[in-house]
């Protein structure tokens, strides 16, 4: 939520941004153990849950510039 809000301040949005890309990059591991172990949303495999990743990483990065 505070990453949200940091989004929307525009001197914080490029930490804000930069904060929660990292944080998807450390959660990355959790959603692979999470789709090979049928937990969380069974219906997105594990490809779509990468590619999702990666869009909000590149959006995050956008929105840093």
């Amino acid at each position: 939520m505070a990453g949200a809000i940091g989004l929307i301040i525009p001197w914080a949005a490029p930490l804000a941004a930069g904060c929660l890309a990292v944080m998807l990059v450390f959660l990355f591991p959790a959603n692979v153990r999470a789709a090979r172990a049928d937990l969380g949303i069974k219906s997105m495999p594990l490809p779509l849950r990468g590619l999702v990743q990666v869009v909000l990483i590149a959006a995050l990065v956008l929105a840093a510039f």
